[in-house]
């Protein structure tokens, strides 16, 4: 019984971390993505998602990190434009989600980085801290895929019948 609670309260605590919604210092943007102390790797997505609560947001994205400062994006949609931006409904106002798919570079070493989100109309910076792994080339895929195939005088061929009843 004691277990079950405590699984529980930690699946409890596991999805409301996943539910992040971190507000900028100026109070103009939510941040959903990317997580607050979130692990990501080099030569994969890293997903970016803001909400501008104000229509004077201007927004830059920057991942900055050892000797790497990248510009994600710079002059960053912020439009309330529903064809291409997800509408959200909250106490009768609608806002626009918007979503970056960030390809990180796969030269970019392990260790702790920052998602920062620099809004250029109040002057205000917010940092996300994140962690990287480094990046891990792919096996060789040839060598399965070969290894994998049958050879030709494996293969056989097999025929299957099928029994039908009799009409009595």
């Amino acid at each position: 019984m004691k277990f079950s609670i405590i699984a529980f309260v930690g699946s409890l605590i596991t999805s409301a971390s996943a539910l992040q919604n971190y507000q900028t210092a100026d109070k103009q943007l939510n941040i959903t993505s990317p997580l607050l102390h979130g692990t990501y790797v080099a030569g994969q997505i890293l997903p970016l998602s803001y909400i501008p609560i104000n229509s004077k947001v201007a927004l830059n994205i920057y991942l900055k990190g050892g000797d790497n400062e990248t510009a994600i994006a710079l002059d960053a949609d912020t439009s309330n434009d529903p064809t291409n931006n997800a509408p959200i409904k909250v106490d009768n106002a609608t806002y626009y989600q918007h979503s970056i798919n960030y390809v990180i570079p796969t030269t970019y070493s392990a260790g702790n980085y920052e998602c920062i989100f620099e809004n250029t109309a109040s002057g205000s910076n917010t940092s996300i801290p994140i962690s990287l792994l480094a990046y891990i080339p792919p096996s060789d895929a040839s060598s399965v895929i070969a290894t994998a195939a049958p050879t030709a005088s494996a293969v056989t061929e097999t025929s299957i019948l099928i029994a039908q009843p009799s009409k009595a």
